[in-house]
Formats: structure tokens, C-alpha cells, sequence
């Protein structure tokens, strides 16, 4: 995942989203709620007290706006310093971390929940067990890693992500 990919969709990256799956007749916040919901209705079932989440790849902090107000305890972290300026600004409760895309900037099982959305596919395949590893290196012992990503067999998936500029080098 190159760092600067995501740089100069600091303040367009709903417009830039919204664009690439408006065949739908969904915008980002229709997708983004229907992530956020299975997030929390899974997170409840599993009844962790005071769960302590990262949002591994937040980009701009889109889902961490709708988890901030039922879970306390959320960071996330990306590799787009840019990114992270507008996740603070629009999330300042939220703690967010640069992430170099090597090493996640955090203790081993520091987390209680690792989730991921929409991310992998913009890391190299090369790179995927070490993403993972990583992921799975800062959840505590008996901790929960959710990983939601485009369903490459889909055609409607296949367009949207071929018409959103910044899944130009994604690999479904």
C-alpha cells in the first residue's frame, strides 16, 4: 500500500466513493452504515465489557463515526497522514496512529477487536500474511479480527471499484 495513495482524497473521498457506486443508487453512508451495523450487532453478541477496538485502516474516520458514541475505547490508524488529519478532525475522541505499513504502532494484544474494511485490496498480495500477522500480533489472546472486503466474483463490485480512481492498483 503506498502511504500517499490516499493524500488528495483528504476532503473528497465521500464525493470520489459516492461517484464510483452511484449505479447503485447507494452513496458511502448507505454502505458505510450496513458495515457499522454487523460491526456493532456482532461486537453486542459477543458481550465484551468495554471492548477496546482499532479500526485497521481508517482512512478518514467514516466508520469510526458511527462506533465513537457505543464503544470508548476505538484508534484507528492508516498509512495516508492526510487521511488521519481529516479522521481527527471529524473524530477528535477517537485516538488515531500513523501506521507505516509494516509494523502496527501499538503493544502486542493491546486490542480486544481488530476490524478492517475495504483495506486488503489495497495492499499488496505480497504483503497480505504480514498485514494479518500484524492484526493478529496486537489482539489480545482470545480476540476478534473482522475483515470486510469487495467480493471480487460480484460484477457490480468489479465496476465500482474499477471507476473509483483510488482502486486504480487494488487486487480483489
Amino acid at each position: 500500500m503506498k502511504n500517499d495513495e490516499f493524500e488528495k482524497y483528504k476532503y473528497n473521498y465521500k464525493e470520489v466513493v459516492d461517484e464510483s457506486v452511484s449505479f447503485s443508487g447507494q452513496d458511502l453512508e448507505f454502505f458505510t452504515d450496513v458495515k457499522a451495523d454487523l460491526l456493532k450487532s456482532y461486537l453486542y453478541s459477543i458481550k465484551l465489557e468495554n471492548p477496546k477496538i482499532l479500526d485497521l485502516g481508517c482512512g478518514v474516520g467514516t466508520t469510526d463515526s458511527k462506533l465513537k458514541h457505543e464503544f470508548k475505547t476505538l484508534s484507528g490508524c492508516d498509512v495516508s497522514a492526510a487521511s488521519l488529519e481529516r479522521a481527527k478532525e471529524v473524530n477528535p475522541e477517537v485516538e488515531y496512529s500513523l501506521y507505516d505499513s509494516n509494523t502496527l504502532p501499538f503493544e502486542s494484544e493491546s486490542f480486544d477487536v481488530v476490524f478492517t474494511i475495504n483495506v486488503m485490496h489495497h495492499v499488496p498480495p505480497v504483503k497480505w500474511d504480514q498485514f494479518l500477522l500484524e492484526a493478529k500480533r496486537v489482539l489480545k489472546k482470545d480476540g476478534k479480527l473482522i475483515v470486510f472486503e469487495h467480493n471480487p466474483f460480484k460484477p457490480l463490485t468489479l465496476k465500482a471499484v474499477r471507476d473509483c480512481p483510488f482502486d486504480k492498483d487494488a487486487v480483489l
